[in-house]
């Protein structure tokens, strides 16, 4: 919801399937934003890891709020906003993985 509030078109995946699922029908999103803990096979590091080597320029944001996942999502490469964050972080960091994202 707060990244609906902040202006943001959102399509939600219950787990990584789904997600890859979704993409993998076509749809192409601006940036992916997930939880590193989430249900499925797949952990939010691993979701990422599939996207960036099937689609290399898409920005990516993981989340989390558990040290251990934290420790492991910070070694994965992929820009991590440690919970609780405040809206304004949020959408900082947002900004920042779009504007890398962008084709040069």
């Amino acid at each position: 919801m707060l990244l609906e509030d902040l202006g943001y078109c959102v399509t939600r995946a219950a787990s990584a399937d789904e997600a890859l699922e979704v993409i993998g029908k076509g749809a192409r999103p601006d940036l992916v934003f997930s939880d590193v803990m989430m249900p499925g096979r797949l952990d939010g590091v691993e979701l990422a890891r599939t996207l960036r080597a099937q689609y290399p320029q898409m920005p990516i944001v993981l989340t989390t709020g558990f040290s251990r996942a934290a420790a492991t999502a910070m070694t994965s490469g992929f820009p991590l906003l440690l919970k609780p964050y405040l809206p304004n972080d949020l959408e900082r960091t947002i900004k920042a993985a779009l504007h890398q994202g962008q084709p040069t």
